[in-house]
């Protein structure tokens, strides 16, 4: 007998064939087992030998209808007298966890038990890739059995590139959503002829799609993203919509989903998170400014943290400030106080402390040389911390800073807490010099997202 596995060297008419042959056939089966259909409900009439088939519900057919859902029926055509009267059928109930490869869905599926096949999903394991991801929907095409072609003649454009043939494709964004899913480019268009995209290998058909993973290598506004298939099990290749949720945004931030997709997320309005309950609000960048603002507080969060990364003031032995804004418009000139101490490799500095003033000083007062220094390799790094902001309270803000003063190359730090003498909600921070503009340095606002 010649099968699936191996050509064992038993043929009809050996003593004890029968026998022989029938048991390495069923190990055939089951070792390399690999079926025709999981969905095919009528009895093939003329199926090759071997050919096998997972029994679906409203199976019909002489003998297939006898079978039990579930099982894997197998032909052996006329070797076997015995099955004659099964047709020359042979029934094999599966036991749980056994492993099928599904021709018609180039796809595997497994025995759950209680006559349940169910799909291995095409993404739920691992991502798969793609060079670039559609930003907006494409130039007008058609759809016709997997194929998108183009309506008029064109080099093919997607996401700011201008992909080649044997490049992949998400496509997502299509009006139609059924078009949507993973493609190849056959052909990349031109002046003369229309582009061309095939549905890839590995995405032809509905099974592979619920759960999938998409990362996207390329491109202006998706490169480095991850893209999960919203879509449900059940679906219909080329009927039903095929949708997708950004799970990951260009620069590895948590993605904001799309309407209807990924329900069970809050939507992120902000740029991203950084770490459990951190959502990271906003990042400016310094270049000879006079401040830096973050505007819009509010109860969203249950507080507040300033990040400032090498903030360098273009004059030499200035103060860092802090300042902030009521009503949403103004900011205030008076009216703060503060208190901190602080030291350096020498030992602790004075301790520092006002109230009635114009701004919280964060760092040593000028007069010594003794606050941030804008020579080679100077400038100040801190975290400044507030909690809810829209209260009408009053609200303290700790802050920590660290620098290299004006004097020499001795680093100073310095920890303390201020805040402005009325109990009002507060809409905005400020961090600015005592004189002279920001040269440069980076900020970021966060929020601890309430619970």
């Amino acid at each position: 007998m010649v099968g699936r596995l191996v050509n064992v060297g038993v043929s009809a008419g050996d003593a004890g064939a029968d026998n022989a042959r029938r048991a390495f056939s069923k190990l055939d089966a089951v070792l390399q087992l690999s079926v025709e259909s999981a969905t095919t409900t009528a009895q093939p009439g003329a199926p090759t030998v071997d050919a096998a088939y997972i029994i679906p519900a409203g199976k019909t057919g002489t003998n297939w209808a006898s079978f039990s859902v579930g099982q894997v029926a197998v032909y052996r055509g006329t070797s076997y007298t015995d099955l004659s009267a099964s047709g020359y059928w042979e029934a094999l109930t599966p036991n749980e966890g056994w492993r099928a490869f599904v021709r018609d869905e180039d796809a595997y599926q497994y025995y759950t038990g209680a006559s349940v096949w169910a799909p291995e999903r095409g993404g739920a394991g691992a991502a798969v890739s793609c060079k670039y991801a559609t930003a907006a929907a494409l130039a007008s095409n058609t759809y016709s059995s997997g194929v998108l072609t183009a309506s008029a003649n064109g080099a093919l454009a997607v996401d700011g590139a201008a992909p080649a043939v044997g490049d992949r494709i998400l496509v997502k964004d299509e009006v139609s959503q059924l078009k949507n899913g993973v493609y190849v480019v056959t052909s990349a268009g031109s002046a003369g002829t229309p582009w061309v995209l095939t549905r890839a290998h590995d995405f032809t058909t509905w099974a592979k799609f619920p759960g999938a993973l998409i990362t996207i290598e390329q491109g202006t506004a998706n490169a480095d993203t991850v893209w999960l298939c919203t879509a449900n099990q059940g679906g219909t290749l080329g009927t039903t919509a095929i949708t997708f949720g950004s799970l990951i945004t260009s620069g590895g931030a948590l993605g904001t989903p799309a309407s209807g997709n990924l329900a069970n997320c809050t939507a992120l309005p902000q740029a991203g998170v950084t770490n459990l309950g951190t959502v990271r609000i906003s990042t400016q960048a310094a270049a000879a400014v006079a401040a830096i603002d973050f505007t819009g507080l509010d109860g969203t969060y249950d507080s507040y943290e300033l990040r400032i990364s090498s903030a360098k003031p273009a004059t030499n032995d200035v103060e860092a400030w802090l300042r902030v804004q009521t009503g949403g418009a103004t900011w205030q000139t008076s009216g703060y106080e503060y208190s901190h101490s602080g030291g350096n490799q020498g030992g602790a500095l004075a301790a520092v402390a006002a109230g009635g003033a114009t701004k919280i000083l964060i760092t040593q007062p000028t007069g010594a040389s003794l606050s941030v220094g804008n020579g080679a390799g100077k400038s100040v790094s801190g975290k400044v911390t507030f909690n809810s902001p829209d209260q009408s309270d009053y609200m303290s803000i700790l802050f920590e800073t660290a620098y290299v003063r004006a004097l020499d190359t001795v680093q100073n730090w310095q920890r303390g807490a201020g805040q402005y003498s009325s109990a009002i909600a507060i809409t905005g921070i400020r961090f600015m010099f005592s004189s002279g503009n920001i040269a440069s340095g980076d900020f970021t606002l966060l929020g601890i997202r309430k619970s």
